[in-house]
């Protein structure tokens, strides 16, 4: 049996050549396969700003009416070649000389330290992603997070306000990294920007001397439903003022952590202003106020039923003026435990609250003070619902100026404090 195996492998060893001549004429020719390199996980931090068509193309117009113009760079290659162009204007308040700028995706970066009052548009739907701070630090933006205060004043005021073709992209963001801000760097930087979903998140912690910086964000942004965090404890004047105004489909409010509020005038002034769909308040824990610093803050916001806490004893003027005009399902409202009263400090606060029909109030002085109460409860308690309206004061002043209203929607006082 074995020499009949060696006889065999003789055999096909003598007509293995005959047979064929190489693996490729048998198989055909061999091709190399490509290795499989993976596509780098995007980090929109080291992305700059990028504005990409949902489909087809989109045409970017960047203007301004200064006259010294802006240089910006863009690029519609993801980055590999970068144009330099000029806006300018007239000196008389004139668009003239826009950049237009078409293609799929176009990324932008630039040297410049503030654009104020200059327009970023689009001509059709679009993402926008990527870091912000590549307009101001052109190609070293990567890890820059300081907007100085001076020469970045207003840095990217109003740069996309009244653009509705902007959209949150699913998994790529938006980053405004910066933790140091200037004066009025964001404000109105979004405004009638109907078409974003999501925020961009918000890392200052400090906004010491920045009056004005979320001042107006995201006004009119109607798709909104969630605002980002809000993580300052230090605050500045102007800093919240209208932030969310008009914002339909806002649901949830930030935590606002500021405790002390001195010398922050006009602070989260109008914040929420007419967010219809607002049902949950944030804490609201300071115990030092600043004139107007709530004023108006949830005014019109019909769906919100409880209102903050407010804990602070010593008033500021109109500090609580108009703070929950409107709020027609609001029926819990808070204590008000301050003792002296000053000028405008109630005015209008509970007014047009339909289902409101109870408030105490601890005041025991200061009720000559202009506007102090002032259509503080018009209205209050109307709904059908409603049966009786009780204003709790302290023990022995039920007899002050409280100025509620009789008639058909009176309210009773009652001095049980």
């Amino acid at each position: 049996m074995n020499h009949l195996k060696q006889i065999l492998l003789k055999v096909i060893l003598l007509v293995m050549p005959f047979a064929f001549t190489s693996c490729e004429e048998l198989f055909g020719e061999w091709e190399k396969p490509t290795p499989y390199i993976q596509a780098p996980e995007f980090n929109a931090l080291l992305t700059p700003l990028t504005l990409e068509a949902v489909s087809g193309n989109i045409t970017v117009t960047i203007q301004t009416p200064l006259a010294e113009g802006k240089t910006v760079e863009y690029s519609v290659d993801d980055g590999i070649s970068w144009i330099s162009a000029t806006a300018k204007g007239d000196g008389a308040g004139n668009y003239i000389d826009v950049i237009s700028i078409t293609g799929k995706k176009i990324l932008f970066r630039g040297n410049n330290d503030s654009y104020f009052s200059v327009s970023l548009k689009s001509d059709a739907d679009c993402y926008i992603y990527g870091n912000i701070m590549s307009l101001i630090f052109g190609a070293d933006y990567i890890g820059k997070k300081v907007l100085d205060k001076t020469k970045n004043k207003r840095a990217f005021c109003r740069l996309f306000s009244h653009n509705p073709f902007l959209k949150s992209h699913e998994i790529k963001d938006l980053v405004l990294p910066a933790t140091s801000l200037s004066p009025g760097c964001y404000q109105e930087m979004f405004v009638e920007c109907t078409g974003l979903t999501r925020a961009p998140a918000l890392p200052a912690t400090d906004l010491s001397g920045c009056e004005e910086c979320y001042m107006d964000m995201f006004e009119g942004c109607r798709s909104l439903k969630e605002a980002p965090e809000l993580p300052a404890t230090k605050l500045s004047v102007h800093c919240y003022s209208g932030m969310f105004h008009y914002c339909d489909n806002l649901i949830n409010a930030s935590a606002l952590p500021a405790t002390d509020l001195t010398d922050c005038e006009y602070c989260y002034s109008h914040m929420f202003f007419h967010c219809k769909s607002l049902k949950y308040a944030p804490e609201l824990p300071s115990m030092r106020l600043a004139k107007e610093c709530y004023y108006s803050m949830f005014c019109g916001c019909p769906e919100l039923e409880t209102a903050p806490d407010l804990p602070a004893t010593q008033l500021a003027e109109a500090c609580y003026d108009t703070m929950f005009s409107s709020c027609k399902k609001l029926t819990v409202a808070p204590l008000l435990p301050a003792k002296t009263l000053v000028k405008s400090c109630y005015n209008m606060m509970f007014n047009y609250c339909d289902k409101l029909g109870s408030v105490t109030c601890l005041a025991t002085s200061g009720f000559d003070t202009t506007n102090c109460l002032s259509f503080w409860l018009n209205n209050a308690g109307s709904d059908a619902s409603i049966t009786s309206r009780t204003l709790n004061v302290k023990t022995g002043h039920a007899g002050e100026a409280w100025n509620v209203p009789t008639g058909t929607y009176a309210w009773n006082i009652v001095d049980n404090q």
